[in-house]
C-alpha cells in the first residue's frame, strides 16, 4: 500500500516508528534465549483469507473473543521482530492480570474497527510487520519462486512456535499477505486451516472506494494489498481498478486453495456470517479435530452481526461499479 499521501489520521508517528525499531533491536538477545520445543507450531494454525473489505477483521475479532486462540493482538504487534517476548508480555498484562489493572475492561468483546485497525491493547492485529520480516515483497505481493526460496522459513515456523507455547493454543492469524501464495503455506503447516472470507463483491468495492477517501482522501490512490494484474489495472477507470482488484484477488485464492484439501479449507460467506456467527464455530471445531485436535470452542454470546451491505455511495458510482465488475464476468 502507498504509504505517502496518507490522511492525517493514517500517517505514522516517525518518533513511535523509530522507537519500536530501537526497542524490537534492544530485546532481539532476549528473544535469541527464549527456548522453544518444537520448530514449528504443533496444533493446527487458522489462517483468515480474503480480500480487503470482506469481513476479514470481524471474524478475526470474534474468533478472538472466545479465548481459545493465540493471535497476534495490538499490543504484540509492538513487537514484531520478537514475538515471543510480545506474546509473554501480552500474556503476563492481560491473560494474567485477572483484575484489570493494567488495561481495563478486555476490549476483545468490542466488535468494531477501522479499515482493519481495532483499539484495545487485547484485540486482535493484522501484524504485516511481522510477516515481512520474512516475506520480502515489493510493489505486488506475489513472489517470484526464487524470491520463496530466500525465506528464511525456519525462523518463520519457529517464531510462529514460540508465540504458541506462550499461549499453548493454536495461532489464529490474517493471512491475507499471502493470498497469493497460500498453498505454499499450507505445504509449510500441514495441520493449517483456511477460511476464506466471501463478501457480495459490489459491496466490497463500494468499501474499497470508501477505503480510498477516508484513508488517502483520494479516490485514485491505490487501496490494500496489489495482484500481479495491478499492472493492467493502474491505468483504467477507478470502477476498473476495483473491479479487478476484487475479481483477481478472489480468484488468486480460489486457485491457490483449489490445491489444498477440503481438509483444511472452509468457505464462509460474510452475509451468512452476520446472520450466524455460531455456524462457522461448529464447522472449525471439525476441521480442528480432524488434525488430532480436539478443541473446546463452545458458543460465543455474539448471536448475530449487523450486515452493513447497503448503498452508501451515488447511486451513479455504484452502479458504474456493478457494470464494471459484470465486464469481468
Amino acid at each position: 500500500m502507498n504509504t505517502q499521501n496518507r490522511q492525517k489520521s493514517h500517517q505514522r508517528n516517525t518518533e513511535v516508528e523509530e522507537l519500536l525499531k530501537e526497542l524490537n533491536g534492544l530485546l532481539a538477545i532476549a528473544e535469541n534465549e527464549v527456548k522453544v520445543e518444537y520448530e514449528a507450531p504443533k496444533y493446527p494454525c487458522v489462517f483468515v483469507v480474503g480480500c480487503a473489505r470482506s469481513g476479514t477483521t470481524l471474524l478475526m475479532q470474534h474468533l478472538a473473543s472466545l479465548n481459545i486462540f493465540a493471535y497476534p493482538s495490538n499490543l504484540m504487534s509492538r513487537f514484531y521482530d520478537t514475538p515471543a517476548i510480545g506474546a509473554k508480555l501480552h500474556h503476563l498484562l492481560i491473560n494474567l492480570d485477572s483484575k484489570k489493572e493494567v488495561f481495563g475492561r478486555d476490549q476483545t468483546t468490542y466488535f468494531e474497527s477501522n479499515l482493519g485497525k481495532t483499539k484495545g491493547a487485547a484485540s486482535p492485529h493484522e501484524f504485516w510487520y511481522f510477516w515481512r520480516r520474512f516475506f520480502k515483497f515489493r510493489e505486488i505481493q506475489q513472489l517470484s519462486e526464487a524470491e520463496l526460496n530466500n525465506v528464511h522459513l525456519e525462523l518463520f515456523l519457529k517464531d510462529l512456535a514460540k508465540i504458541e507455547q506462550v499461549f499453548n493454543r493454536p495461532l489464529l492469524m490474517k493471512a491475507m499477505i499471502l493470498n497469493w501464495h497460500l498453498s505454499h503455506l499450507a505445504k509449510l503447516l500441514p495441520k493449517a486451516i483456511f477460511i476464506f472470507v466471501q463478501r457480495n463483491p459490489l459491496y466490497v468495492m463500494q468499501s474499497l472506494w470508501k477505503a480510498r477517501l477516508d484513508f488517502f482522501g483520494d479516490i485514485n490512490q491505490w487501496y490494500s494489498f496489489k495482484p500481479p494484474e495491478y499492472w493492467e489495472l493502474k491505468n483504467k477507470s477507478v470502477y476498473e481498478q476495483l473491479a479487478g482488484q476484487v475479481f483477481y484477488t478472489n480468484q488468486a485464492i480460489s486457485k491457490e486453495l483449489a490445491k489444498i484439501d477440503d481438509d483444511h479449507k472452509i468457505f464462509l460467506e460474510y452475509e451468512d456470517f452476520c446472520q450466524d456467527p455460531e455456524n462457522i464455530l461448529e464447522t472449525l471445531k471439525e476441521k480442528m479435530k480432524d488434525q488430532d485436535f480436539d478443541s473446546t470452542i463452545n458458543e460465543s454470546k455474539k448471536s448475530i452481526f449487523q450486515n452493513t451491505n447497503k448503498i452508501s455511495i451515488n447511486a451513479t458510482d455504484f452502479k458504474k461499479l456493478e457494470s464494471a465488475y459484470q465486464a469481468y464476468l
